[in-house]
């Protein structure tokens, strides 16, 4: 009889079997418990863990392979590549897509106002390497190729940016710029200048509704409040600048992570028809309380001139002795919480006191307030703080500058000095080019370089996209309704309330094609008997020229104070977002 295979020594099948069998089972053996080690020891990250495991997976799936083959029955080989290979995908994304998405929640928590959004955002880009800028001071000494930056304007509008080691500036053969935008602000209820509302039995907060929210979900809801204040400490021994000017104004971020506000709903004995029409009236049924009357006693002057509430004034000022008091130190030298606090004026958003969670029976969903669109915020970060410092990978990403700008103000149009609809991505492109000029160009020459640059250049219009209810599933198009799960959606409208056309739709395609399986695409048209919302992506191509597409992860109950997303589609939408960082050269056949 022949030999099995060229050059070895044949043994009978059976002993062959039985050799091969318990090869399998030591492979087996070691390469369990080298995954489990890895699971130990390597950070959960989506790009670290799967990559060490799909490596020894691979190389499990190649022996199984080869010990089929050896023994003569190649269909085997092929199955056990086949199932191994479906079976480490599974376990590598339930591995990495809970680890992303735990570090969404985590983001989601820390971000309960714009500005702490920014916050958290600084936090990531400074783990990765990236330096702050000042938009108030010179950046020719620090801009250079292959450095990595962020700058930040009135703390709640947030831009960073990594520059390829081979960018040039050059008006025929230079360099493009691959930008994701997103916004920081959701809709919520904000304490109004003169937020004083009390009436003979209670302390309530007056409030504002910002954004286009779903505000009957704000009932009989514990909530917190955050955001930004203006403060100083009253003790004669405070700092001061001189002694004429008194003690320093200073500014600081607070989180009132307590329940203290509530706006209760009316009990049904005192309206019948409740369940048949649900309609508050946002000015005199939205008005949170803070306290009972009988607590406003000796605190009342406190409330800065008597515009607000005693209760929310004390709530403020207990936060800033312990955090900004004690890190800085008492003024006197004694407990920080003995230091007398001035507090002059704050920005505060109202919030959810519920932390955000997965849910579902298999955890897949992503229960959480503000997914619009802090979902999205984070996904681009996490796109951008992947790449690498220098790559090595036979892609465009060391020739371009790579950008993620997150804006305020886009729930209520965008029309601000830190929205979208301002000049800043015009103007920061234009500031970067000068800066990595080899040479001080004129006037006209730079000009020419941006508007050069401007139209080799993209953006990615990121936020997140309605999925089909399941219980109102009339309220979208029959041919366009996107689920959860199940990728990124495509967002079309033809009055241009979003910026995809033709081209743009077809360049993302690309994009996701180039992962290996490609990720899946949805699309999303608004009926033709209902309005379209809109979002920064025709506000920046029209203010810049930029060409845009309008992509989001696909969710139920946006604007609600709890919204749902699904994790697998944060991991989609990173993925194409890392595609387009890397790519969008090699598919960008435009003239």
């Amino acid at each position: 009889m022949p030999s099995r295979s060229s050059g070895s020594v044949f043994m009978p099948g059976i002993y062959t079997d039985l050799l091969e069998t318990k090869r399998l089972r030591r492979a087996s053996v070691l390469l369990s418990a080298v995954g489990r080690r890895l699971s130990r020891a390597v950070p959960l990250s989506a790009r670290r863990l799967p990559r060490s495991r799909e490596r020894c997976s691979l190389w499990f799936t190649w022996r199984s392979s080869y010990f089929c083959s050896f023994m003569g029955d190649d269909s085997k080989g092929r199955e056990a590549v086949s199932m191994e290979k479906k079976q480490t995908e599974s376990e590598v994304d339930e591995v990495t897509l809970n680890a992303l998405a735990r570090r969404l929640l985590n983001f989601i928590d820390a971000a309960p106002s714009p500005y702490h959004a920014v916050q958290a955002a600084k936090q990531l880009l400074d783990a990765a390497g990236y330096a702050s800028l000042r938009e108030d001071s010179s950046w020719i000494q620090q801009i250079r190729p292959g450095g990595r930056f962020y700058f930040t304007r009135n703390q709640s509008t947030i831009v960073a940016f990594r520059i390829g080691r081979r960018f040039r500036v050059d008006a025929n053969q230079g360099s493009d710029i691959r930008l994701i935008g997103a916004h920081t602000d959701s809709p919520c209820l904000r304490v109004k200048p003169r937020s004083r509302a009390d009436d003979g039995h209670y302390q309530k907060v007056a409030v504002e509704c910002y954004g286009g929210g779903l505000w009957y979900t704000w009932f009989d809801r514990d909530l917190k409040c955050a955001g930004r204040v203006v403060w100083r400490r009253s003790s004669p021994d405070a700092p001061t600048k001189n002694a004429a000017q008194g003690p320093i104004w200073e500014h600081n971020l607070v989180h009132v992570k307590k329940p203290i506000l509530r706006v209760p709903s009316l009990a049904i004995h005192l309206d019948r028809e409740v369940n048949q029409s649900f309609a508050p009236n946002r000015q005199t049924h939205l008005v949170p309380i803070a306290a009972t009357k009988a607590v406003s006693s000796k605190d009342d002057d406190c409330s800065t001139d008597g515009r607000h509430s005693s209760a929310l004034v004390q709530a403020l000022t207990r936060v800033l002795q312990e955090e900004c008091c004690s890190s800085t130190g008492s003024a006197s030298g004694d407990d920080p919480a003995s230091d007398e606090i001035t507090i002059h004026d704050f920005d505060l958003c109202l919030a959810d006191v519920q932390p955000a969670c997965l849910g579902g029976i298999q955890e897949e969903f992503i229960f959480a307030p503000r997914i619009d669109n802090l979902f999205s915020c984070f996904a681009a970060l996490e796109a951008l703080t992947s790449l690498p410092s220098e790559s090595t990978r036979d892609d465009s990403l060391e020739s371009s500058i790579c950008m993620v700008a997150l804006f305020d103000h886009e729930e209520c149009g965008s029309g601000s000095a830190q929205g979208a609809a301002s000049p800043l991505v015009s103007d920061l492109i234009r500031r970067l080019l000068a800066c990595l000029a080899n040479e001080i160009p004129n006037a006209s020459i730079l000009e020419d370089t941006v508007q050069s640059t401007i139209h080799r250049s993209f953006l990615i219009s990121l936020d997140m996209a309605h999925a089909v209810h399941p219980n109102y599933a009339e309220k979208h198009e029959s041919g366009h309704r996107p689920t959860l799960g199940h990728g990124p959606v495509l967002k079309i409208n033809a009055n241009q309330r979003y910026a995809t056309d033709g081209y743009s739709a077809h360049l993302i395609r690309a994009l996701a094609q180039r992962s290996h399986p490609s990720i899946p695409l949805q699309e999303f048209v608004v009926r033709n008997d209902l309005p379209c919302g809109s979002t920064i992506g025709p506000i920046v191509a029209a203010g810049t020229g930029l060409r845009t597409v309008d992509i989001g992860a696909p969710s139920l109950s946006m604007h609600s104070i709890r919204e749902t997303a699904h994790i697998r589609d944060l991991w989609y939408t990173v993925r194409v977002l890392q595609n387009f960082l890397h790519f969008f050269r090699e598919e960008d056949h435009a003239t």
